[in-house]
Formats: C-alpha cells, sequence, structure tokens
C-alpha cells in the first residue's frame, strides 16, 4: 500500500495542474499551502511549506472532502 505522504510528493512531480491557497490562517512562523489535485486513486488535499527554491516539507496529506473535491473541478473548469 503507498502511504498519502508517498501520493502526496506524486503530486507536486507529476506535473498535474493543482489547485493552489496560501493558508493565511495557519502561516504565522511559516508561510503553508494547500494544494488540492489528482491522483490515480481520487482528488487528495496536501498541507506544505516551501522550506527553499527546490524543497518542500508536506505536514499532511488526506483524501479531499466534497467540498475540497468541488473547489478542484471548479478551478479545474474555471481553467479550460
Amino acid at each position: 500500500m503507498v502511504s498519502c505522504f508517498t501520493e502526496a510528493k506524486e503530486l507536486f512531480t507529476s506535473k498535474v495542474d493543482f489547485l493552489e491557497i496560501y493558508d493565511d490562517a495557519n502561516s504565522q512562523q511559516e508561510d503553508r499551502y494547500v494544494a488540492i489535485g489528482p491522483l490515480r486513486r481520487g482528488i487528495i488535499l496536501v498541507v506544505y511549506t516551501e522550506r527553499s527554491e527546490n524543497t518542500m516539507r508536506i505536514l499532511s496529506a488526506r483524501s479531499a472532502t466534497k467540498r475540497e473535491t468541488e473547489l478542484y473541478r471548479q478551478y479545474t473548469k474555471e481553467r479550460s
């Protein structure tokens, strides 16, 4: 079984288009971002921070909720 963190890494390396949201509410000590995008098993939500230009730290990863999935679908619809 592939871990959710391994899948989360695939979101960033697969070159798929994903929705990125700045997480203002949780960025007091460091800038945090939320990424919502597609993987083989469905839509995933990843919270991460950038450590440097080429390094990021994944803080959490999980399957997207129905609301988050709809946000992503709306984003892709607007981009097409």
